[in-house]
């Protein structure tokens, strides 16, 4: 394990370099934190130890100023894609949401509906993964809503989960199962 005098942030940009394909981010990916007191001459300093991966080459599309809030959102999914490396440190939900990010669709049983919800998030999908079953209230598309409306949608029912920019804090329900 890497250790340090200096904080670790989360995510740290190494670099930005315009290549053919266009502009693509190097970074440095930090979990497992671990701030600890050690003994120094009669004193004691601090040592952070702590994982972590690099990733090169992240497609990055904007603004240079705007970088910075591209790597906020994008959070967690670089954390779990720095974590799949190191296949021992996922939870089991955390390879579902990485199982459930590489392939951006998804399908699960609608668990609960609330459509005064003031999130807008109507529909809670569940699947059950390693025998551990996750659940995720999602938004919903206006023909899910009108499905639910019309009574032809019902807690149950299985529905195609997307998520949009694969932004993991943004799952919405785009249509009904048929058949399963």
């Amino acid at each position: 394990m890497p250790e340090s005098a200096i904080e670790p942030t989360t995510i740290e940009l190494k670099r930005v370099r315009a290549t053919d394909d266009g502009v693509k981010l190097d970074l440095l990916i930090h979990w497992d934190i671990v701030q600890d007191e050690i003994p120094d001459n009669g004193g004691t300093h601090i040592r952070y130890s702590y994982k972590e991966c690099k990733l090169f080459s992240v497609p990055y599309e904007g603004q240079k100023l705007a970088i910075g809030e591209f790597l906020t959102n994008r959070e967690q999914e670089f954390l779990l894609k720095a974590k799949a490396k190191y296949e021992d440190d996922l939870s089991v939900e955390e390879k579902s949401r990485l199982e459930d990010l590489q392939q951006s669709i998804i399908y699960g049983r609608i668990s609960d509906i609330d459509t005064k919800r003031p999130d807008k998030r109507y529909v809670q999908v569940q699947k059950t993964i390693d025998g551990q079953t996750l659940q995720r209230w999602c938004y919903v598309t206006y023909s899910v809503l009108l499905a639910y409306q019309n009574a032809s949608l019902a807690i149950g029912d299985y529905v195609i989960v997307e998520f949009v920019d694969n932004d993991l804090g943004k799952p919405i329900a785009v249509d009904k199962v048929i058949g399963f």
